[in-house]
Protein backbone atom coordinates (compact mmCIF):
# COMPACT_ATOMS: atom_id res chain seq x y z
CA UNK A 1 0.00 0.00 0.00
CA UNK A 2 1.17 3.29 -1.05
CA UNK A 3 2.35 5.34 1.96
CA UNK A 4 -0.93 8.02 1.40
CA UNK A 5 -3.63 5.58 0.01
CA UNK A 6 -5.71 6.54 -2.54
CA UNK A 7 -9.72 6.70 -3.13
CA UNK A 8 -11.33 6.82 -6.17
CA UNK A 9 -14.66 8.89 -5.70
CA UNK A 10 -17.73 7.51 -7.74
CA UNK A 11 -19.53 11.00 -8.83
CA UNK A 12 -22.96 10.80 -9.79
CA UNK A 13 -24.58 11.84 -12.88
CA UNK A 14 -27.57 13.76 -10.61
CA UNK A 15 -25.15 16.28 -9.39
CA UNK A 16 -22.23 16.92 -7.26
CA UNK A 17 -23.51 17.97 -4.34
CA UNK A 18 -23.36 15.40 -1.83
CA UNK A 19 -19.67 14.32 -3.62
CA UNK A 20 -18.39 17.58 -2.41
CA UNK A 21 -19.26 16.97 1.10
CA UNK A 22 -17.76 13.54 0.99
CA UNK A 23 -14.65 14.89 -0.73
CA UNK A 24 -14.64 17.47 2.21
CA UNK A 25 -15.17 14.53 4.70
CA UNK A 26 -11.86 12.65 3.06
CA UNK A 27 -9.73 16.01 2.83
CA UNK A 28 -10.70 16.55 6.76
CA UNK A 29 -9.24 13.19 8.30
CA UNK A 30 -6.65 13.76 5.48
CA UNK A 31 -5.61 9.75 5.38
CA UNK A 32 -6.65 9.77 1.43
CA UNK A 33 -5.29 10.99 -1.57
CA UNK A 34 -8.48 12.14 -3.09
CA UNK A 35 -9.56 11.08 -6.76
CA UNK A 36 -12.51 11.54 -8.59
CA UNK A 37 -14.26 9.59 -11.69
CA UNK A 38 -17.45 11.69 -12.84
CA UNK A 39 -19.48 11.31 -15.67
CA UNK A 40 -19.66 15.57 -15.67
CA UNK A 41 -16.68 16.34 -18.19
CA UNK A 42 -16.92 19.55 -16.79
CA UNK A 43 -17.73 18.89 -12.98
CA UNK A 44 -16.49 21.46 -10.78
CA UNK A 45 -15.10 19.13 -8.39
CA UNK A 46 -12.03 19.64 -10.93
CA UNK A 47 -11.32 22.52 -9.53
CA UNK A 48 -10.68 21.30 -5.82
CA UNK A 49 -7.55 21.55 -4.08
CA UNK A 50 -8.74 18.45 -2.26
CA UNK A 51 -9.09 16.13 -5.61
CA UNK A 52 -5.53 15.03 -6.58
CA UNK A 53 -6.90 13.19 -9.78
CA UNK A 54 -10.10 13.97 -11.84
CA UNK A 55 -11.20 11.07 -14.61
CA UNK A 56 -13.96 11.37 -17.22
CA UNK A 57 -16.31 8.49 -16.84
CA UNK A 58 -18.41 8.26 -20.09
CA UNK A 59 -22.07 7.86 -19.29
CA UNK A 60 -23.67 4.49 -20.59
CA UNK A 61 -27.04 3.21 -20.55
CA UNK A 62 -25.46 -0.74 -20.88
CA UNK A 63 -24.24 -1.73 -17.46
CA UNK A 64 -21.33 -4.26 -18.65
CA UNK A 65 -19.97 -1.10 -20.63
CA UNK A 66 -20.03 1.35 -18.42
CA UNK A 67 -17.84 -1.52 -15.55
CA UNK A 68 -15.48 -1.55 -18.63
CA UNK A 69 -15.01 2.17 -18.92
CA UNK A 70 -15.17 2.20 -14.91
CA UNK A 71 -11.98 -0.91 -14.84
CA UNK A 72 -10.19 1.07 -17.32
CA UNK A 73 -9.53 3.91 -15.08
CA UNK A 74 -9.06 1.45 -11.80
CA UNK A 75 -6.17 -0.17 -14.02
CA UNK A 76 -4.72 3.90 -14.90
CA UNK A 77 -5.37 5.24 -11.13
CA UNK A 78 -4.38 2.02 -9.18
CA UNK A 79 -6.98 3.69 -6.23
CA UNK A 80 -6.39 1.56 -3.06
CA UNK A 81 -10.45 1.97 -2.30
CA UNK A 82 -13.54 2.60 -4.94
CA UNK A 83 -15.77 4.21 -3.02
CA UNK A 84 -19.26 4.87 -4.81
CA UNK A 85 -21.43 8.00 -3.49
CA UNK A 86 -24.84 7.73 -4.99
CA UNK A 87 -27.95 4.97 -5.93
CA UNK A 88 -26.78 4.52 -9.26
CA UNK A 89 -22.59 3.93 -8.42
CA UNK A 90 -23.42 1.62 -5.61
CA UNK A 91 -26.11 -0.58 -7.86
CA UNK A 92 -23.92 -1.40 -10.39
CA UNK A 93 -21.29 -2.39 -8.22
CA UNK A 94 -23.82 -4.14 -6.50
CA UNK A 95 -24.77 -6.22 -9.62
CA UNK A 96 -22.16 -6.41 -11.65
CA UNK A 97 -18.84 -5.95 -9.27
CA UNK A 98 -17.01 -9.58 -10.25
CA UNK A 99 -13.33 -10.46 -9.09
CA UNK A 100 -11.88 -8.15 -12.05
CA UNK A 101 -13.21 -5.16 -10.35
CA UNK A 102 -11.84 -6.70 -6.76
CA UNK A 103 -8.82 -7.67 -8.26
CA UNK A 104 -7.92 -4.01 -8.96
CA UNK A 105 -9.62 -2.32 -5.71
CA UNK A 106 -10.88 -2.89 -2.78
CA UNK A 107 -14.83 -1.97 -2.33
CA UNK A 108 -16.55 -0.12 0.55
CA UNK A 109 -19.10 -2.68 2.12
CA UNK A 110 -22.35 -3.23 0.46
CA UNK A 111 -25.90 -4.54 0.97
CA UNK A 112 -26.29 -7.40 -0.75
CA UNK A 113 -28.24 -6.43 -4.30
CA UNK A 114 -31.64 -8.27 -3.18
CA UNK A 115 -31.78 -6.00 0.26
CA UNK A 116 -30.54 -3.05 -1.83
CA UNK A 117 -33.50 -3.06 -4.03
CA UNK A 118 -35.69 -3.66 -1.02
CA UNK A 119 -34.41 -0.42 0.41
CA UNK A 120 -35.03 1.92 -2.42
CA UNK A 121 -38.58 0.67 -3.31
CA UNK A 122 -40.83 1.65 -0.52
CA UNK A 123 -43.65 -0.64 -1.87
CA UNK A 124 -40.70 -3.60 -1.08
CA UNK A 125 -39.17 -1.48 2.02
CA UNK A 126 -42.99 -1.58 3.60
CA UNK A 127 -43.93 -5.00 2.73
CA UNK A 128 -40.62 -5.93 4.44
CA UNK A 129 -41.28 -3.84 7.39
CA UNK A 130 -44.50 -5.43 7.86
CA UNK A 131 -43.58 -9.01 8.15
CA UNK A 132 -41.02 -8.04 10.55
CA UNK A 133 -43.00 -5.97 13.00
CA UNK A 134 -41.23 -3.12 12.28
CA UNK A 135 -43.16 0.24 13.25
CA UNK A 136 -43.86 1.95 9.53
CA UNK A 137 -47.18 3.66 8.39
CA UNK A 138 -49.81 1.38 7.11
CA UNK A 139 -49.25 1.44 3.12
CA UNK A 140 -51.01 0.29 0.24
CA UNK A 141 -49.79 0.31 -3.42
CA UNK A 142 -51.67 1.55 -6.03
CA UNK A 143 -52.72 -0.76 -8.90
CA UNK A 144 -55.35 0.09 -11.17
CA UNK A 145 -56.11 -3.16 -12.24
CA UNK A 146 -56.63 -4.11 -7.86
CA UNK A 147 -60.72 -4.34 -8.10
CA UNK A 148 -59.74 -4.23 -4.08
CA UNK A 149 -58.10 -0.60 -4.36
CA UNK A 150 -61.11 1.18 -2.91
CA UNK A 151 -61.52 -0.16 0.07
CA UNK A 152 -58.10 -0.70 0.97
CA UNK A 153 -57.71 3.36 0.90
CA UNK A 154 -60.95 3.62 2.51
CA UNK A 155 -59.08 1.18 5.40
CA UNK A 156 -56.42 3.76 5.98
CA UNK A 157 -56.84 6.43 8.19
CA UNK A 158 -56.99 9.84 6.79
CA UNK A 159 -54.92 12.18 6.69
CA UNK A 160 -52.64 10.01 3.75
CA UNK A 161 -49.61 11.28 1.81
CA UNK A 162 -48.97 9.32 -1.75
CA UNK A 163 -45.35 9.23 -2.38
CA UNK A 164 -43.70 7.38 -5.97
CA UNK A 165 -42.25 4.00 -5.31
CA UNK A 166 -39.24 4.94 -6.74
CA UNK A 167 -37.15 8.31 -5.36
CA UNK A 168 -36.45 10.53 -3.06
CA UNK A 169 -36.02 14.17 -1.93
CA UNK A 170 -39.03 15.28 -1.11
CA UNK A 171 -40.79 14.76 -5.12
CA UNK A 172 -43.80 13.60 -5.80
CA UNK A 173 -45.53 13.81 -2.58
CA UNK A 174 -49.24 15.06 -1.53
CA UNK A 175 -51.37 14.95 1.43
CA UNK A 176 -54.80 14.51 1.23
CA UNK A 177 -57.01 15.02 4.21
CA UNK A 178 -60.44 12.70 3.20
CA UNK A 179 -60.62 10.54 -0.09
CA UNK A 180 -62.39 13.22 -1.93
CA UNK A 181 -59.87 13.42 -5.62
CA UNK A 182 -57.32 10.52 -4.55
CA UNK A 183 -58.06 8.19 -7.02
CA UNK A 184 -58.12 10.50 -9.84
CA UNK A 185 -55.02 11.70 -8.77
CA UNK A 186 -53.09 8.31 -8.51
CA UNK A 187 -54.71 7.33 -12.06
CA UNK A 188 -53.01 10.58 -13.07
CA UNK A 189 -49.70 10.06 -11.21
CA UNK A 190 -49.02 6.42 -10.95
CA UNK A 191 -47.04 4.37 -13.66
CA UNK A 192 -46.27 1.20 -14.32
CA UNK A 193 -42.68 1.92 -14.13
CA UNK A 194 -43.04 4.04 -10.89
CA UNK A 195 -46.33 3.25 -9.24
CA UNK A 196 -47.42 5.53 -6.44
CA UNK A 197 -48.21 4.18 -2.86
CA UNK A 198 -50.49 5.81 -0.11
CA UNK A 199 -49.48 5.97 3.81
CA UNK A 200 -51.15 6.96 6.65
CA UNK A 201 -50.10 10.56 7.19
CA UNK A 202 -48.05 10.93 10.94
CA UNK A 203 -48.80 14.46 12.51
CA UNK A 204 -45.58 15.04 14.16
CA UNK A 205 -41.71 15.58 13.31
CA UNK A 206 -39.24 13.99 11.00
CA UNK A 207 -35.99 12.66 12.56
CA UNK A 208 -33.46 11.13 10.79
CA UNK A 209 -30.30 8.53 11.37
CA UNK A 210 -27.06 7.52 9.55
CA UNK A 211 -26.06 4.02 10.31
CA UNK A 212 -23.06 2.43 9.15
CA UNK A 213 -23.51 -1.50 9.17
CA UNK A 214 -21.27 -4.32 8.83
CA UNK A 215 -23.75 -7.90 8.62
CA UNK A 216 -26.55 -6.46 9.98
CA UNK A 217 -24.70 -4.90 12.97
CA UNK A 218 -24.60 -0.54 13.21
CA UNK A 219 -21.40 -0.25 14.13
CA UNK A 220 -21.84 3.68 14.16
CA UNK A 221 -25.11 5.97 14.12
CA UNK A 222 -25.81 9.59 13.97
CA UNK A 223 -29.09 10.96 15.00
CA UNK A 224 -30.41 14.27 13.49
CA UNK A 225 -33.74 16.66 13.59
CA UNK A 226 -35.43 18.96 11.02
CA UNK A 227 -34.86 22.27 12.32
CA UNK A 228 -37.41 23.69 9.94
CA UNK A 229 -39.83 26.14 11.16
CA UNK A 230 -42.28 24.22 8.76
CA UNK A 231 -42.29 20.65 9.82
CA UNK A 232 -44.67 19.68 7.47
CA UNK A 233 -42.45 20.15 4.10
CA UNK A 234 -41.29 17.10 2.51
CA UNK A 235 -38.17 18.74 1.14
CA UNK A 236 -34.57 18.10 3.45
CA UNK A 237 -33.81 20.65 5.59
CA UNK A 238 -30.54 22.68 5.48
CA UNK A 239 -30.75 22.99 9.85
CA UNK A 240 -29.78 19.85 11.85
CA UNK A 241 -29.75 19.28 15.32
CA UNK A 242 -27.60 16.01 16.22
CA UNK A 243 -29.08 14.30 19.43
CA UNK A 244 -28.88 10.90 21.19
CA UNK A 245 -31.72 9.08 21.76
CA UNK A 246 -32.15 4.76 22.97
CA UNK A 247 -35.61 4.89 21.72
CA UNK A 248 -34.86 5.59 17.71
CA UNK A 249 -31.35 3.13 18.10
CA UNK A 250 -33.62 0.69 19.12
CA UNK A 251 -35.66 0.64 16.02
CA UNK A 252 -32.65 1.12 13.97
CA UNK A 253 -30.99 -1.87 14.94
CA UNK A 254 -33.78 -3.65 14.35
CA UNK A 255 -34.45 -2.94 10.94
CA UNK A 256 -30.90 -2.85 9.95
CA UNK A 257 -30.51 -6.25 11.60
CA UNK A 258 -33.21 -7.71 9.72
CA UNK A 259 -32.12 -6.34 6.48
CA UNK A 260 -28.65 -7.91 7.37
CA UNK A 261 -27.45 -4.39 6.15
CA UNK A 262 -23.54 -3.89 5.12
CA UNK A 263 -22.53 -0.21 4.60
CA UNK A 264 -23.91 3.46 5.21
CA UNK A 265 -27.73 4.09 5.02
CA UNK A 266 -29.35 7.00 5.69
CA UNK A 267 -32.95 6.05 7.51
CA UNK A 268 -35.89 8.53 7.64
CA UNK A 269 -38.22 8.75 10.70
CA UNK A 270 -41.56 10.42 11.71
CA UNK A 271 -42.52 10.63 15.14
CA UNK A 272 -46.49 10.93 16.28
CA UNK A 273 -46.54 13.95 17.79
CA UNK A 274 -49.04 12.84 20.19
CA UNK A 275 -47.86 9.53 21.52
CA UNK A 276 -44.57 10.41 20.81
CA UNK A 277 -44.29 6.54 18.92
CA UNK A 278 -41.06 6.41 16.05
CA UNK A 279 -42.04 5.23 12.18
CA UNK A 280 -39.65 4.29 9.32
CA UNK A 281 -40.84 5.97 6.24
CA UNK A 282 -38.03 4.77 4.25
CA UNK A 283 -33.97 4.33 3.94
CA UNK A 284 -31.69 6.30 1.66
CA UNK A 285 -28.78 3.26 1.12
CA UNK A 286 -26.53 6.13 -0.36
CA UNK A 287 -24.52 8.85 1.12
CA UNK A 288 -26.97 12.16 2.25
CA UNK A 289 -27.27 15.58 2.39
CA UNK A 290 -25.81 15.67 6.19
CA UNK A 291 -23.17 13.79 5.71
CA UNK A 292 -20.66 16.48 6.17
CA UNK A 293 -22.99 17.66 9.46
CA UNK A 294 -22.51 13.68 10.70
CA UNK A 295 -18.35 14.64 10.20
CA UNK A 296 -18.64 17.67 12.22
CA UNK A 297 -20.14 16.07 15.17
CA UNK A 298 -17.49 13.04 15.14
CA UNK A 299 -18.61 10.68 12.98
CA UNK A 300 -16.87 10.52 9.55
CA UNK A 301 -18.43 7.74 7.88
CA UNK A 302 -16.63 8.31 4.75
CA UNK A 303 -13.48 7.84 6.32
CA UNK A 304 -14.82 4.90 8.02
CA UNK A 305 -16.06 3.30 5.08
CA UNK A 306 -12.62 3.48 3.16
CA UNK A 307 -10.48 2.33 6.16
CA UNK A 308 -12.56 -0.63 6.72
CA UNK A 309 -11.83 -1.50 3.12
CA UNK A 310 -8.47 -1.73 3.97
CA UNK A 311 -8.91 -3.29 6.93
CA UNK A 312 -7.33 -0.73 8.88
CA UNK A 313 -8.92 0.22 12.16
CA UNK A 314 -11.69 2.67 12.08
CA UNK A 315 -10.66 6.23 13.35
CA UNK A 316 -11.30 7.76 16.83
CA UNK A 317 -15.35 8.34 17.19
CA UNK A 318 -16.66 10.37 19.65
CA UNK A 319 -20.22 11.32 19.18
CA UNK A 320 -21.43 14.83 19.79
CA UNK A 321 -24.08 16.46 19.83
CA UNK A 322 -24.92 19.81 18.18
CA UNK A 323 -26.29 22.06 15.60
CA UNK A 324 -25.34 22.05 11.78
CA UNK A 325 -26.67 23.76 8.93
CA UNK A 326 -25.68 24.38 5.41
CA UNK A 327 -23.75 27.39 4.42
CA UNK A 328 -26.66 28.13 2.02
CA UNK A 329 -29.26 27.12 4.77
CA UNK A 330 -27.21 29.66 7.12
CA UNK A 331 -27.59 32.80 4.36
CA UNK A 332 -31.54 31.70 4.59
CA UNK A 333 -31.31 31.74 8.41
CA UNK A 334 -29.69 35.15 8.74
CA UNK A 335 -32.73 36.86 6.28
CA UNK A 336 -35.07 35.42 8.02
CA UNK A 337 -34.07 36.70 10.83
CA UNK A 338 -33.61 40.18 9.49
CA UNK A 339 -37.49 39.65 8.06
CA UNK A 340 -38.29 38.52 11.82
CA UNK A 341 -39.66 35.21 10.45
CA UNK A 342 -40.12 32.26 13.14
CA UNK A 343 -37.72 29.58 13.00
CA UNK A 344 -36.65 26.23 15.33
CA UNK A 345 -33.13 27.05 16.60
CA UNK A 346 -30.88 29.65 15.90
CA UNK A 347 -27.57 29.14 14.05
CA UNK A 348 -24.61 30.99 14.10
CA UNK A 349 -21.52 31.02 11.97
CA UNK A 350 -19.47 28.32 13.62
CA UNK A 351 -22.63 25.99 13.01
CA UNK A 352 -22.32 26.27 9.20
CA UNK A 353 -20.56 24.99 6.77
CA UNK A 354 -19.06 28.32 5.75
CA UNK A 355 -15.23 27.33 7.17
CA UNK A 356 -15.08 24.18 4.19
CA UNK A 357 -15.81 26.69 1.48
CA UNK A 358 -13.14 28.93 2.95
CA UNK A 359 -10.85 26.38 2.94
CA UNK A 360 -11.38 25.32 -1.02
CA UNK A 361 -13.64 28.35 -2.99
CA UNK A 362 -12.92 27.51 -5.84
CA UNK A 363 -15.64 25.03 -6.47
CA UNK A 364 -17.81 27.22 -5.00
CA UNK A 365 -17.12 30.27 -7.15
CA UNK A 366 -16.98 27.68 -10.22
CA UNK A 367 -20.34 26.70 -9.06
CA UNK A 368 -21.96 30.27 -8.66
CA UNK A 369 -20.88 31.58 -11.86
CA UNK A 370 -22.43 28.11 -13.93
CA UNK A 371 -25.74 29.39 -11.48
CA UNK A 372 -25.12 33.05 -13.33
CA UNK A 373 -24.04 31.83 -16.79
CA UNK A 374 -26.48 28.78 -17.66
CA UNK A 375 -29.87 29.52 -18.52
CA UNK A 376 -32.51 27.77 -16.59
CA UNK A 377 -34.18 24.70 -16.95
Amino acid sequence: MKSQPTVLILDSRAGVGITVQVVQCLAAAGTFAVHLASPHRDSILRQSRWVKGFHFLEPCPEPAVGMDRLKAILRSVKPDVLLPVNVDQIDLLAKHGDEELRRLTRLTEQPSADMFRTACSKTLLSAFMEERGIPHPRTVRFDPADPAIPSKLLSLRFPVITKPTWGGGGSGMRVFDNHDGLIPYLEEKSTPQNQVIVQEYIRGYDLGSAAFCSGGEVLHLTMQRNMSADQNSFRPSKGLRFFDDPKVRAVVEKLMGALKWSGIAQIDLRVDGETGDQFVLEINPRYWGSVLGSQRMGVNFPEIACRRALGLPDPPVEYRKGKYITSFGYLLHLRDKVLGRASLESFTYADSAFGEIIRDPIVRVVELIQRLTKPRR
